[in-house]
């Protein structure tokens, strides 16, 4: 009977555990703070903006605290995110950026 010699194994072991690994780090995380989130790639990617400081100027959002950030009207937001980048609202975009992330986090 002849056998079939499987190549890569080794390398898709330690692939797999790198993502282990990688995903141990990453449930380990409590918080991001938004530049960690909307990475200058991401920004430049999705809006005619380089950082999400530059966005959030834009939105006359600039220098506002947490508390003050999340008072903002939900629709409010999303009108200024849908007229300043691709998203059709704010979620949209902190949906996709959080999904960037985990995935550079996962594989890097």
């Amino acid at each position: 009977m002849m056998g079939i010699k499987i190549t890569g194994l080794n390398k898709i072991q330690k692939d797999l555990n790198n993502l282990q690994r990688n995903a141990e780090r990453l449930s380990k995380k409590k918080s991001l703070s938004f530049n960690e989130l909307f990475t200058s790639k991401f920004m430049r990617r999705n809006t005619k903006f380089s950082s999400i400081d530059a966005l959030l100027n834009d939105c006359g959002y600039g220098q506002l605290s947490q508390e003050e950030f999340k008072s903002i009207p939900q629709k409010e937001l999303d009108v200024k995110i849908s007229e300043r980048t691709k998203f059709n609202s704010w979620q949209e975009m902190l949906n996709a950026a959080g999904a960037e992330y985990v995935s550079s986090q996962l594989w890097s």
